[in-house]
């Protein structure tokens, strides 16, 4: 072969074998900027769409009383998963200050007295999902039977809870929750204080929870 042909062929590769690099690396960049879609929805409660709700049953000053207190003092985030459309965990928050019945002088006794909110750490009742049982997200739009898995934190204990009830997923992603649960509070450690005009408060006590989260 004539050098001037063994020049022109080396010249072909090298021409070619540049071009080849160049459109690789054009591909990679292509996957840079489409990067894997396989993070978690972010799902934020809505405090003024949301509500918590404990009863328990006493006798005051020699009254049979279902007593029933509410707050939406309610924060907290849920996780949905896009790739398995999927509820896989989140956190709730009550500000246990906030709690109100009909009589504001039990709300203080409960606060100070049960739930003893002035020590560190037990101003704020926790509850930490760990399993979500149910599938809304296959039925957007449908109330679906759900049990919610996770930790409840109250008055710094920490303990399994679950809780029963029903979920519902609209087509914008938005999270709607009622459930509720029966808990015996002295699990927790808390006990309530003896008291005068005060008998018969009844061991457990119902917790509810109405959430939306967006």
């Amino acid at each position: 072969m004539k050098k001037s042909s063994i020049l022109v062929l080396l010249a072909l590769i090298l021409i070619v074998g540049g071009l080849y690099f160049m459109n690789k690396g054009d591909d990679s960049k292509v996957l840079e900027s489409n990067p894997s879609n396989t993070e978690d929805s972010v799902l934020d409660v809505v405090s003024l769409e949301s509500k918590a709700t404990y009863e328990i049953d006493e006798v005051l000053n020699g009254v049979p009383t279902h007593v029933v207190g509410t707050s939406s003092a309610l924060s907290g985030k849920v996780m949905f998963n896009k790739d398995t459309k999927k509820i896989e965990g989140g956190e709730i928050s009550l500000d246990a200050t906030s709690l109100k019945t009909d009589k504001s002088l039990r709300d203080e006794n409960v606060k100070k007295m049960v739930l003893k909110i002035d020590e560190a750490g037990k101003d704020v009742i926790t509850f930490t999902i760990s399993k979500f049982e149910g599938a809304p997200e296959a039925s957007l739009g449908e109330e679906v039977q759900v049990k919610v898995l996770g930790d409840l934190k109250v008055s710094g204990v920490t303990k399994p809870v679950t809780f029963d009830g029903k979920a519902k997923m609209g087509e914008s992603g938005d999270l709607s929750v009622t459930a509720s649960t029966v808990l015996t509070y002295e699990d927790f450690g808390i006990a309530v204080p003896d008291l005068p005009f005060l008998k018969d408060v009844s061991k457990n006590v119902k917790l509810s929870v109405s959430i939306v989260a967006k």
